[in-house]
């Protein structure tokens, strides 16, 4: 087999032979990969005259990379600093959501979060990702853990009021679905 570059290959087939069986090799990477394919195509014949044609019926085959790492599981908790806080206007404690992976995976992470509760986005706490703000859209929560990263910290600051005396408010974050995507 010879690598004659931009994904083409080409293979010799020996006088009085039929066929050419060739290996090729699998690399483990040891992260989870959706199943990949390796698509054959047969593109043209050299040196044959026109003794050799190509079958219009089987031109081209594909094979099945099954990947032997099982998919990553994505979990969200609370984190360990514990429950957010609402003070006066100068003390709060921001509180924090950890969504996780089990196992690192090779391409961004899509994770859609559920949030719930009788705590108000916008007028009883705000989410933070890395210092900047994030919304949720519809009463969902879009993140994205990055290639290799494993979690994605969530914080939720409290929005102090300045006269309004209330019970203890709940926001739940559930996960909903996580997608691993795929190159473009």
């Amino acid at each position: 087999v010879t690598d004659e570059g931009g994904g083409v290959y080409s293979v010799e087939i020996a006088a009085n032979a039929t066929s050419r069986t060739f290996d090729i090799d699998i690399i483990n990477d040891l992260l989870f990969d959706p199943d990949e394919t390796i698509k054959l195509n047969l593109v043209g014949i050299m040196n044959a005259g026109d003794l050799v044609g190509i079958d219009p019926a089987m031109p081209m085959d594909v094979m099945t990379i099954i990947d032997d790492e099982m998919a990553p599981t994505v979990s969200v908790v609370k984190s360990s600093t514990g429950d957010a806080a609402e003070g006066d206007l100068t003390t709060t404690v921001d509180g924090a959501f950890v969504v996780q992976l089990d196992q690192a995976v090779d391409r961004d992470v899509v994770v859609v979060l559920d949030v719930s509760g009788d705590a108000d986005e916008g007028t009883d706490y705000d989410f933070e990702i890395d210092g900047s703000p994030v919304t949720s859209v519809s009463g969902q929560l879009t993140i994205t853990i990055s290639a290799g990263d494993t979690l994605v910290t969530i914080d939720v600051l409290p929005i102090s009021e300045a006269v309004e005396v209330e019970l203890d408010e709940q926001v739940t974050l559930t996960v909903d679905s996580a997608t691993i995507l795929m190159p473009s």
